[in-house]
């Protein structure tokens, strides 16, 4: 999609970089496997492996929001793991 109008493109810029810093923040520590992470997975039936396999899509997914021409990917990536 291109977007004409410049305040209205900072405005989805800002954005973008704000979900994307949201999506890191939460991905990070599901990458990392940090041990409060997996016991609350594992409380809720999921397998030890799981945070791993959502913090890493959360993460490319928060890259890819940030580069306009793949953005629909990460958006993509996000809705399927929400």
């Amino acid at each position: 999609m291109r977007i004409e109008s410049k305040p209205v493109r900072i405005t989805v810029t800002v954005l973008s970089i704000l979900l994307a810093l949201m999506f890191l923040a939460a991905g990070i520590p599901k990458l990392l496997g940090t041990p409060d992470v997996i016991a609350g997975f594992v409380k809720y039936g999921y397998p030890s492996w799981f945070p791993l396999l959502i913090g890493t899509t959360e993460v490319v997914a928060a890259a890819l929001l940030l580069v306009p021409r793949l953005a629909w990917i990460g958006a993509s990536a996000i809705v399927v793991i929400m």
